[in-house]
Parts: C-alpha cells; structure tokens; sequence
C-alpha cells in the first residue's frame, strides 16, 4: 500500500483518494529432467556425452490495483488495473557434447536442438497465444594452459529463447511506487550469439597475478521496450517493433602480494560500450553508452589482530543519444575503509568509514557512513556490540542513467 495518491493518469479523478493498495499472487510448478551418459563413445582423447532433458514450467499470475479513499474503503479496480494470466512452457531437448582433454588443452563442443511450447492465456482480455519453435543453439569452450604461468579461456555460442509472464500482463502492476509496468501481450522473443576470451598469468612465487579479458554480445529482438516519464511517475511498456542491442566488454587486472606486513595490492580495471533501441516517450530513439570503473584494494595485517584494509571505486557513465545529444557524464567515487584493533585479551575494535560522492546532483553530492563494532571472544563465540551510522545520515542523492 502507498500514501499519497500521485497515480492520476490511472485512475478516474477523485479528490477523495488517499492513497493505492495492491496484491499480486503467483504460483508456480517447475518439473525438470535430465537423462545424461558420460563417455558413452570414447576415441583417445575425444569423448561423446549424450543427454536428453524434458521439462514442464508453469506459471499463473492474479493481480489487483485499487484505490483507497479517506474512510479507508478500495474500490474494485477497473479491467485495466488487473490481471488474471496463466502460463506454460513445454520443452524438450537432445544435446550432444564433445570434448577432447589432454594435460594442457580442454575443448569441448556442445550442440543442442531443442523444441518448446509456449501457451498463454488471458482471462480479463479472453486472449489466447500459442508459440511453437525448434532451437539449434550450438556454442564451444576451450581452455589452454600455455605454461605453467599463462593459461588462454575461450568461449562462443549461440543462443534463442523467449518472454516468461514477467513482461505478458496487459493490466498495471506497480513494481515500485515510482513504476508502473504493463504489456502488450504480445510473446517477447529474442535471439543472439556471444563470447569472451581472456589470458591470466600468475607467478606463485612472487605473489604477482594478472589477467586480460574481452567480451562480446549481439542481441535481436521482436519487441521494443519503452518508458514514458510523467512526472516522478515511470510506465514501463512493450511493443512490437523489431530491433537489435550490441554489448562489448574489457577487463583487466593486476595483484601483487609482498612478505612485508602481510600486505596484498590488487587494481581492477572494467570498460563496456552498449548500443541499443529504446522507446522514451513514444519515440523510438538510438543510443550508445560507455563506462569505465576502477577499482583498487589494499590491505595489510601490520601485526597479529591487527588488519587494515581499504577499497577505492572510480566510475563514470556517458549516453549519447544519435542525432540529438550527448549527455553530461556522471561521475562516481567510493572510498572504503575498515580497521581492526586488538584491545586487550579477548577484545578488538572494528572501525569501518565509507565515503560516497556522485557529480550531476544539485547538492548532497557527497556523504559518509562511519560504523564502530566491539567484539568479545570467548572460546567458539563472538559477542558484538556495533554504534552503526555515527554521523546520523538520512538523506543524500544519487543519480544513473
């Protein structure tokens, strides 16, 4: 239930309304089943391992959205505000792996063709939908240790697959109080292929890890989903429109430990580009997207019970929308700290500081969190005593796109 009422696009105006209450029940029955044999066929190194799977998913969805008025009385909510669906998946699949295995090398081949029917019925809008398909999603893997210091993983496949009840419902649900969903109805199916590869090197001896990797997605769609903004209110909605999304992923990372207090470095280092189709507003618009994070952790055990440990994150996140503009670009930072004390025999003092800071806010653009934690050990038992949020922090704004 929420107070205020702020949903006047939904329901019929009424000076009278204090506020919405809703109830959303699911059921849900999965059998699932899986017949394998493992190295049924055996030629040297190579191996064949059959399985076959039969599954049954079903699901059923009954909601409601009504109005409260100040005597605390609902109404009964308008076809539009409910939902009444049901919804079932038959899938069979024979899959066939092949691998080969030496000492260095690890391949394997995996080619599954899978058959799966849907069927969806509305109650409230008497609609029935049937889908039938056949899936050939072939995909491979491979892991090669060059040496005993560099070892290559790959992987590639193809993939297709189709909309659950999540994004069937034709009636609003409230996914929080700020979001309204609601569908088309229409079965969402989509299709695509992706892969990624990296290299890591590690040296036991001096304590020095590293490791680059790349990945890639492409993704085709027959529906297009779509927000449309109204105020604080957010609708959520689908429709059939065909199109496609590209995602490519780099990450990177370095680790180095030292004898010296114990201490270990670590630096992360993430990149990603996205380029998609959305529906804002009732026009369908084209963007790309590109974030970087950095992440650096240090920590160090200077003495015995005595640990010290920090962990820093950078990021900044840019859209550019085609033929219109290029956002201004938001900025993250995150600094963590934590120490841990010993006090006396059986005492230590755990002290953890968090600071937080986002540009493109009009104020409050920074706070901090500070935590002091008391523990007592005796035997296999802790006893703690935590003063959590000393700065009595309460409010504070973030922002994403």
């Amino acid at each position: 239930s929420i107070q205020p009422f702020i949903y006047n696009e939904i329901f019929e105006p009424d000076s009278s309304l204090t506020g919405v209450k809703q109830r959303v029940r699911t059921n849900t029955f999965r059998f699932d089943n899986r017949i394998a044999l493992l190295s049924i066929f055996k030629i040297g190194n190579i191996r064949l391992n059959p399985q076959i799977n039969l599954n049954i998913y079903d699901q059923e969805m009954n909601s409601g959205l009504y109005s409260i008025n100040r005597t605390g009385d609902s109404s009964y909510p308008a076809d539009s505000l409910r939902n009444q669906l049901s919804w079932s998946k038959y899938s069979a699949n024979i899959s066939t792996e092949i691998s080969y295995q030496t000492s260095k090398l690890n391949a394997n081949l995996y080619f599954p063709v899978s058959y799966h029917l849907i069927r969806y019925r509305d109650k409230i809008k008497e609609k029935h939908n049937t889908l039938s398909r056949v899936y050939f999603d072939p995909s491979f893997s491979l892991r090669y240790s060059i040496n005993s210091r560099f070892e290559l993983k790959t992987n590639y496949g193809f993939y297709n697959g189709a909309g659950n009840l999540q994004n069937l419902y034709t009636g609003y649900i409230l996914q929080d109080y700020r979001t309204l969903n609601r569908y088309d109805g229409n079965l969402f199916e989509y299709r695509g292929n992706g892969g990624e590869m990296n290299i890591a090197y590690k040296n036991v001896f001096k304590m020095f890890f590293s490791m680059i990797g790349l990945s890639t997605n492409y993704q085709k769609n027959n529906m297009l989903f779509g927000q449309n903004f109204n105020g604080i209110i957010s609708q959520m909605s689908m429709i059939k429109k065909a199109n496609a999304s590209r995602y490519t992923s780099f990450t990177g990372s370095l680790s180095k430990g030292f004898d010296w207090k114990k201490l270990f470095i670590k630096l992360n280092y993430y990149y990603t580009h996205h380029t998609s189709e959305q529906l804002q507003q009732e026009e369908i618009i084209r963007y790309n997207g590109d974030a970087n994070v950095v992440e650096l952790s240090v920590n160090a055990t200077p003495a015995n019970r005595l640990l010290i440990a920090y962990k820093g994150t950078y990021g900044d996140n840019r859209i550019e929308i085609k033929h219109e503009q290029t956002l201004p670009i938001i900025r993250s930072l995150v600094n963590e700290f934590s120490l841990d004390v010993p006090l006396f025999k059986r005492f230590d003092l755990n002290c953890s500081y968090e600071h937080y800071y986002r540009n493109q806010t009009n104020g409050n653009k920074q706070f901090y969190l500070t935590d002091l934690a008391l523990k007592y050990t005796l035997g296999n038992h802790s006893f703690i005593l935590t003063w959590m949020y000393i700065f009595n922090t309460a409010y504070y704004i973030t922002n994403n796109y």
